[in-house]
């Protein structure tokens, strides 16, 4: 294989593990709307009205908390999403920097550098090698946190939503 065809295919690759995170983090942002528009009793197209406008995964998540706050959930479960919201918030800063940062492509061996200018209580701007290997592992913990989202929402006792509001 020539070289050419052999840096492309690596940043075919790369381009494809950061694409598959992408995607990934969607169905991951699509269950937490879901946990809202079932919590609050809304259909799909009714919740996708209001939950679309929230661009941030933590702040769904906010939303989820408090409306199970509503439906009459014990602090003690509560608790366990509260720190899953500051677990999200900080995966979901390092999911931005991989999407939507710039990536480079070191010759002559093609390694990949991520240029992060950004500026989350501190300024940075750097090219960072992150390999595809790296990618990859991200996106399996995005889907780890499909599974304990569920988990710590299915062990929640509900009540039914009050009828009337103050």
């Amino acid at each position: 294989m020539s070289l050419d065809k052999d840096f492309d295919a690596k940043m075919n690759a790369h381009y494809a593990a950061v694409g598959e995170l992408a995607s990934v983090w969607a169905s991951f942002e699509h269950r937490i709307q879901w946990a809202v528009w079932n919590l609050a009793s809304l259909d799909n197209l009714t919740g996708a009205c209001i939950t679309a406008q929230i661009g941030n995964s933590g702040r769904m998540i906010d939303a989820v908390i408090a409306l199970l706050r509503l439906r009459g959930a014990p602090e003690a479960f509560i608790k366990p999403l509260l720190a899953f919201a500051e677990k999200v918030s900080r995966k979901q800063r390092r999911r931005n920097r991989i999407v939507h940062d710039p990536w480079s492509f070191r010759l002559p061996h093609g390694e990949a550098y991520c240029f992060e200018l950004s500026a989350h209580r501190e300024v940075i701007s750097a090219a960072f090698p992150h390999s595809t290997i790296d990618v990859k592992d991200f996106t399996k913990e995005v889907i780890a946190l499909v599974d304990e989202f569920g988990a710590l929402l299915s062990a929640v006792p509900l009540q039914p939503l009050p009828s009337k509001h103050p």
